[in-house]
């Protein structure tokens, strides 16, 4: 590609460069779209395993960025690893996405070899360019069906109606985390794969972000509620959208009516940000989830998300 470098990622160096950058990508497709800001900075600080070999940041002869990918995976020895891409939609073309798969079958390989074992590879969101398909054949990735069994959803709610948080017993409080003497207890509720410390700390010191808790009277954390949003997304989208990122009750506290609790606590708390709708995502099996958002006055809307392929890759296997 004339005139187009690659790099590395440097995420504390580049992070302002590339929010830039990401910003512009959501409000070209669709700020609807999971994952948010907030979640592609989680999973570029917290669930890619080497910075160094698995990002890859494209440049323009100006210095500006028009690509960027990443190889992440739940853990850092993992049967399969997903290859996210983000390209402006005014900057896709043929070479360039050629370029992106490139990498990640050179990078891929390599992982597969260190581990020695057959490695899938699951590309997201390089789909949406209606040229992406035959680059993604020619490189032997194989279009995913999409699963009628197990699928996201997305559910929303207008915050402009009143919001009331219901009771809750004698005895039992909702806070934000109280800093760094918290999180040990928070880490042990929390039902996800852990955050990178610095990442952690990215989050509670934020203005956009929410860490909300439910406390028993013995002071046992039994639920909480993570809720953000992206001021720089609104002004540049004029859509006011807050997310639920996570919600979770502790197993022997379900069916008590916490979870509902805690969820309003987060909506009063996106309210307070200045948020006008809600978001939220969760997979179709996760009934008690859907139960609770319907309950809330949650609705479901349609929003489709990019056709998903695969590869899988023998770590024998050699790239040209």
């Amino acid at each position: 590609m004339e005139n187009i470098t690659s790099r590395s990622c440097d995420y504390h160096k580049d992070q302002r460069r590339l929010m830039d950058f990401w910003l512009d990508y959501r409000v070209a497709s669709d700020v609807r779209m999971y994952p948010t800001i907030w979640r592609i900075r989680l999973l570029l600080s917290s669930r890619v395993w080497n910075q160094e070999k698995d990002t890859q940041i494209w440049e323009n002869e100006s210095g500006q960025i028009i690509g960027f990918a990443m190889l992440w995976s739940r853990q850092p020895s993992s049967s399969y690893i997903v290859l996210d891409s983000f390209i402006h939609p005014k900057f896709a073309s043929n070479e360039l996405l050629s370029a992106m798969l490139h990498w990640c079958d050179l990078r891929a390989n390599e992982i597969a070899k260190e581990q020695e074992t057959l490695l899938k590879v699951y590309v997201t969101g390089f789909s949406q360019y209606d040229f992406s398909e035959n680059i993604l054949k020619q490189r032997d990735y194989t279009f995913l069906p999409p699963n009628p069994d197990e699928h996201n959803v997305y559910f929303c709610k207008s915050l402009q109606n009143g919001i009331s948080l219901p009771a809750i017993p004698t005895g039992y409080e909702i806070r934000k985390l109280h800093g760094a003497d918290d999180l040990e207890a928070y880490q042990a509720l929390y039902g996800f794969s852990k955050v990178n410390p610095l990442h952690q700390k990215e989050l509670m010191e934020s203005k956009e972000y929410c860490h909300l808790v439910m406390i028993n009277p013995e002071g046992e954390f039994v639920a909480y509620c993570e809720c953000s949003v992206c001021y720089s997304e609104w002004e540049r989208s004029n859509q006011r959208i807050g997310w639920i990122d996570y919600v979770e009750t502790k197993l022997e506290h379900q069916q008590k009516g916490f979870g509902r609790a805690i969820l309003m606590a987060g909506l009063l708390q996106l309210k307070e940000f200045g948020a006008d709708s809600v978001l939220l995502v969760t997979i179709n099996t996760n009934i008690p989830a859907i139960t609770l958002y319907n309950k809330t006055g949650f609705k479901g809307v349609e929003i489709n998300e990019y056709p998903s392929y695969e590869k899988q890759i023998l770590f024998s296997k050699q790239v040209e």
